[in-house]
């Protein structure tokens, strides 16, 4: 894990069938959990028609506030303005 560089999924907020990998090689070294806290490494993800909904409502139901850009996130993906997350389904292996 210490030398794997994170990534994730960013969608455009306009047009989210745009998406894009991003590594975040400044992510690391990771900072310490806090109590009660787990870090996952996603393992499987699948997106389904749900998953759109959320992205399609992202601004109204405020579902683009659920999973912010990381501080580390590169541009141009750092302008939550643009770009965004949303919840998917999938499984995860229990890092810490």
């Amino acid at each position: 894990m210490a030398d794997e560089i994170p990534s994730i999924q960013v969608l455009d907020k306009k047009d989210y069938f745009k998406q894009a990998l991003v590594s975040l090689p400044n992510a690391l070294p990771y900072p310490a959990l806090a109590p009660s806290s787990l870090r996952l490494r996603t393992t499987v993800l699948s997106l389904t028609v749900n998953n759109f909904t959320y992205a399609a409502l992202g601004t109204l139901l405020h579902w683009w506030d659920v999973h912010p850009l990381p501080a580390s996130t590169p541009a141009p993906y750092n302008d939550s303005t643009q770009y965004g997350r949303i919840s998917a389904w999938g499984y995860a292996e229990v890092l810490e």
